[in-house]
């Protein structure tokens, strides 16, 4: 019984380190801007979703949905800011017209 609760407390603590290290990581991507630096975002969102297929593979679905669920919320923040962040930065950068 005792072997059971540690491997427990082992295996929790090692999902929340995954689950802090993967919000940092979507934080981070709020502050990259998209537009200029689209690959930086592609490389380190492709780095977010190895970590979770990685921690998800060894999982049966329904464990995991609502985990995938609230990363994929979180990234679409952090999307949706870059999107507004970049529609806020196209008119600085647009040439001036002249009607």
């Amino acid at each position: 019984m005792q072997a059971k609760t540690t491997d427990l407390i082992a295996e929790n603590r090692k999902l929340s380190n995954v689950h802090r290290s993967v919000i940092e990581m979507i934080n981070e991507l709020m502050n990259i801007n998209l537009l200029n630096n689209r690959q930086l975002w592609k490389t380190n969102l492709q780095k977010i979703r190895k970590i979770v297929e990685s921690v998800t593979r060894q999982r049966p679905p329904e464990y995991c949905k609502l985990w995938l669920t609230h990363l994929n919320y979180q990234l679409y923040k952090a999307l949706e800011h870059q999107y507004q962040m970049g529609l806020e930065s196209l008119n600085e950068s647009l040439p001036e017209m002249q009607a």
